[in-house]
C-alpha cells in the first residue's frame, strides 16, 4: 500500500445510484470527499458500497475489500500528502543501476574500508539519494499513520501519543483483515466485513477529515481556549 491503479465500477464524479441504502456514515463521508474533490478516495469509496449493494457474487467480498485498501493508500496519499511508493520496477531497476556502478568500481566481494571510504563523490551521492529516498518513500506502516495524522490534524498540536498509538494499532488491524478477504485468507461475512468498512470510515471521517460533530464540538471548543489565553 498505497494502492495504485484501483479500478472501481463507478465514476469518481457522481454518487452511485443505491445512495439511499447506504448507512448515514457512508453517505457523510462521500459527500465529504466529492466536497473536497478528493476523487480517489471518493472512487475506491464507492467501489466498496458498489461491491457490498450489488447483487450477491462470488466476489464480491473480495473487491470490497480491494477497494477498502485502495480507500486505506489514497487517504495517506491524496489527503495527509504522504509520498507515493514507487512501483517494484522502478526500485528494480534503480538497484540494477548502482549495482553495475558498485561491480564497475571493483569493490563488490572484496569491501574494505579503505575502498569504501575512496568511492567517487558521484557514487556516494547516488548510494546517499537513493536511501535517503527509499526511507522517505517506504515508511514503515506505523510511520506513515503517525505522519497521516500530524498532517491532518487542524490544530497543529503534538498529538497525545497514546491516541496515535490507538490508531496505528486500529489501522493495522484494518489493513490486515481487508487483505486476508483480498486474497480469500480466511472467510468472512457481510456482516462484518461492513462492521470493518464502518470502522474505516469513521477514522478518515473523525480523524483525517475532522468533519464528525464531536471533532467539530472539539474544534469550536480549541477556539474558545485560545481566545481565553489572548486575553489572560
Amino acid at each position: 500500500m498505497p494502492i495504485k491503479d484501483v479500478d472501481t465500477p463507478l465514476s469518481a464524479d457522481k454518487l452511485p445510484e443505491q445512495q439511499l441504502d447506504l448507512p448515514d456514515k457512508s453517505k457523510s463521508l462521500q459527500n465529504e470527499l466529492l466536497d473536497r474533490g478528493y476523487k480517489l478516495c471518493q472512487g475506491t469509496h464507492e467501489g466498496i458500497w458498489k461491491a457490498l449493494l450489488a447483487k450477491p457474487y462470488k466476489e464480491s467480498h473480495s473487491h470490497a475489500a480491494l477497494s477498502a485498501r485502495g480507500l486505506m493508500g489514497y487517504v495517506l496519499t491524496e489527503i495527509a500528502a504522504l509520498p507515493t511508493e514507487k512501483r517494484f520496477g522502478e526500485v528494480i531497476n534503480e538497484i540494477r543501476t548502482l549495482s553495475a556502478e558498485w561491480n564497475s568500481l571493483n569493490v563488490s566481494g572484496t569491501v574494505n574500508h579503505e575502498k569504501v571510504c575512496s568511492l567517487p563523490c558521484e557514487t556516494v551521492s547516488k548510494l546517499d539519494s537513493f536511501f535517503g529516498g527509499f526511507s522517505d518513500q517506504y515508511q514503515s506502516r506505523p510511520r506513515q499513520v503517525g505522519e497521516m495524522l500530524s498532517k491532518t490534524d487542524p490544530s497543529g498540536q503534538p498529538i497525545p501519543e497514546h491516541i496515535t498509538e490507538e490508531m496505528i494499532a486500529e489501522w493495522m488491524e484494518l489493513d490486515v483483515y481487508f487483505n486476508n478477504v483480498l486474497h480469500h485468507y480466511g472467510s468472512t461475512s457481510e456482516e462484518e466485513l461492513k462492521k470493518y468498512v464502518g470502522r474505516l470510515e469513521t477514522i478518515t471521517l473523525e480523524y483525517v477529515l475532522h468533519s464528525s460533530p464531536a471533532s467539530q464540538n472539539l474544534q469550536e471548543f480549541d477556539g474558545l481556549i485560545e481566545e481565553m489565553e489572548k486575553h489572560e
